[in-house]
């Protein structure tokens, strides 16, 4: 039961992660699932989460931000998230 838990854990960061870098235009229903998406994260961190998979996501949902100004610079969402402290 724990590997299956640890193991459907590591599916959710990667599915988050999938979802973090697919650019999303501002004031779409894509828009909000992301900053979504930023709060189930925060909320993971009040959890037993490994600090490496808490960060890993929530570095990539930041980076994910170069991706939405290659994709159209001023129309994609942008994130600029206020973490909780995981440490």
């Amino acid at each position: 039961m724990r590997r299956a838990a640890e193991g459907a854990r590591i599916i959710a960061y990667l599915t988050a992660a999938r979802a973090a870098i697919w650019p999303a235009m501002t004031h779409s229903s894509d828009a909000q699932a992301k900053l979504r998406l930023v709060e189930l994260v925060n909320e993971r961190a009040c959890r037993g989460d490994a600090p490496h998979q808490q960060a890993a996501i929530r570095h990539l949902i930041s980076e994910a931000n170069q991706i939405a100004k290659a994709f159209r610079l001023g129309a994609t969402l942008e994130l600029t998230p206020a973490w909780l402290p995981i440490v």
